[in-house]
């Protein structure tokens, strides 16, 4: 009888023991919980002709990086801007300015993958400029259509925090103008 009551003690002990060692094994295995970091991404579109820069737009969007699902920030900055199809008519408008998606993901020590897409257009230096007619008889100003420039790309970047990278790099057909477009990341405390 006492080698049954040990016997069936020492079963019970190893299936506790089987059941606790399992369930560790389980936990252990567990998704690590979701890690959010609060960032700025600094976006500058420094824009030169030759050598010489002659604009640069800064604009910066707070983000959230997470380890499992990216967070969506976005930033808008334009206009609505009116133009003649004919002159002395008013016509549609088209919105001109930028446009900014970011979404960052944690990766681990200290690295983040940045997604942009970035999208820029604005009236072309020449374009919607009135010339005069050369023919004799009248002396009415052609208006001509206004152009509008567009730029735009995806971008996946790896940065650390505090690191400048140029992103992209883009030159105009007709201007010969060059567009280079500047990401900085920051962690915020």
């Amino acid at each position: 009888m006492r080698t049954s009551k040990i016997l069936v003690t020492g079963i019970f002990s190893i299936l506790i023991l089987g059941t606790l060692a399992q369930a560790q094994t389980q936990g252990s295995t567990a998704e690590p919980a979701n890690q959010m970091v609060p960032i700025k991404v600094q976006v500058v579109f420094k824009e030169y002709q030759g050598s010489k820069e002659i604009s640069s737009l800064p604009y910066t969007v707070p983000a959230v990086a997470s380890s499992r699902l990216p967070q969506r920030s976005e930033l808008r900055m334009g206009l609505r801007v009116p133009y003649a199809p004919r002159p002395g008519e008013l016509g549609p408008t088209t919105q001109v300015g930028t446009r900014i998606d970011c979404e960052a993901t944690v990766l681990g020590d200290g690295l983040f993958t940045i997604h942009l897409v970035l999208s820029r257009n604005s009236i072309y230096p020449s374009g919607g400029a009135a010339r005069e007619n050369n023919d004799n008889s009248s002396s009415q100003a052609v208006v001509t259509m206004p152009v509008f420039d567009d730029f735009s790309t995806s971008v996946e970047l790896l940065m650390r925090n505090g690191q400048t990278t140029e992103s992209t790099m883009s030159t105009d057909p007709v201007s010969g103008r060059v567009l280079r477009v500047y990401v900085t990341l920051h962690v915020m405390k």
